[in-house]
């Protein structure tokens, strides 16, 4: 199915450069409905699809009730009010994936179109690469990442109400939203390409004397009075659970993948390129500057940021596109999809966890079964 998709995705972004009279926007919504299909139809892929089931089966079970109490145990109001208002009109969960996948992708769209880039090639990027951790496993999260994206807009014209308020949104489905609030004021400062070259170039030492220092950033919290607040205590669990010290491949593709926007790609003239460099060496600063922090904990926040390693590829198919580099612009359609799936999978635990990919529909029609609730547990156990 991913790799069925990522063709018929490539076929759309090609069909969109090279057809002069097929409208771009039906096109757009073909790669829309491709993107809906696929989640909204996923049955038990990924990590955590029977526990939400498990929460939605207990809200149509007890009702409101279940509701404040999975809130103080700290899942987010904002979903499990969804799943409230859900279970009002149905007790079938597909029912619950299906429209959740369309509100979470039609805000990406939106989002994306507001931003006047290619949709369809963002589409494909992204189903390649961020589509199997945001909507068929991290699903709270993967809505806060979608209402963030309607704040990029926001962050460029500066409208500091509206982007608090799509935040704070944004935070009912998963409180690391938040971090966008800091993020807001990061955006101010004028980052220039010198500046963001010289971060980039210490990285490295950043990265390692940051690690040295995790040790006593945990005693530190452990010890102080703040240890008794959720947050901070959930912070102090995090460390128990991530005893990573290693430099991952994938954050020095990150690294070089910032390098290479910053020394030729940026255009300071281009609202979306600024917006770009300014969401990139915030991650970058979360990737490298912070590992004092529990890595669990920095791999959610990098969420919210991520997207500006797809916005480059558009940027630069733009630039490619302008240019009529078409061999160049092949290059890209068809090598980074599979490049980016292959390292959206790259862990063997995930590829059991999302690959075969299992439907709803061949359940229903073909009685096909799909990975059980105790494999998933079992697999879980033994993820590194």
């Amino acid at each position: 199915m991913y790799i069925l998709s990522i063709v018929f995705l490539i076929f759309l972004v090609l069909l969109k450069l090279e057809t002069k009279k097929t409208n771009p926007a039906n096109i757009d919504m073909l790669s829309l409905f491709v993107l809906i299909f696929v989640s909204a139809f996923s049955y038990h892929n990924g990590w955590d699809s029977y526990n939400y089931k498990g929460f939605f089966d207990s809200i149509v079970a007890g009702g409101w009730d279940v509701v404040t109490t999975y809130s103080l145990f700290g899942l987010e109001f904002g979903y499990l009010t969804y799943l409230y208002l859900m279970s009002l009109l149905t007790s079938e969960y597909q029912v619950v994936v299906i429209v959740q996948s369309v509100f979470l992708n039609v805000i990406i769209f939106s989002a994306i179109r507001r931003l006047k880039f290619n949709y369809t090639l963002f589409a494909l990027l992204f189903f390649s690469s961020f589509f199997i951790k945001f909507e068929l496993s991290t699903i709270r999260q993967g809505i806060a990442v979608a209402i963030v994206t309607l704040s990029y807009k926001h962050l460029i014209f500066q409208n500091f109400r509206k982007f608090t308020t799509t935040i704070l949104i944004a935070s009912l489905f998963h409180y690391s939203a938040l971090i966008m609030l800091i993020f807001y004021f990061f955006n101010k400062i004028n980052i220039s390409r010198k500046f963001a070259i010289n971060l980039a170039v210490f990285a490295l030492p950043a990265f390692f004397l940051a690690l040295m220092a995790k040790d006593f950033v945990f005693i530190l919290l452990s010890d102080s009075p703040l240890s008794g607040i959720p947050v901070a205590n959930k912070i102090i669990a995090y460390f128990s659970k991530s005893n990573n010290t290693g430099l991952p491949l994938i954050q020095l593709f990150s690294l070089a993948l910032y390098i290479y926007f910053c020394v030729f790609l940026y255009d300071h003239k281009d609202p979306r390129s600024k917006l770009t460099i300014s969401l990139f060496t915030f991650l970058i600063v979360i990737q490298f500057y912070s590992k004092m922090l529990p890595s669990l904990l920095l791999v959610r926040l990098e969420y919210y940021f991520i997207f500006s390693q797809l916005f480059i590829w558009l940027l630069l198919f733009e630039k490619l596109s302008i240019k009529n580099k078409i061999p160049n612009i092949l290059l890209l359609i068809i090598i980074i999809p599979f490049f980016n799936l292959y390292i959206s999978l790259r862990n063997p635990y995930d590829r059991q966890a999302y690959l075969p990919y299992y439907s709803y529909i061949e359940f229903v029609f073909f009685d096909k079964k799909t990975r059980s609730k105790a494999a998933l547990e079992k697999l879980a156990k033994g993820y590194k």
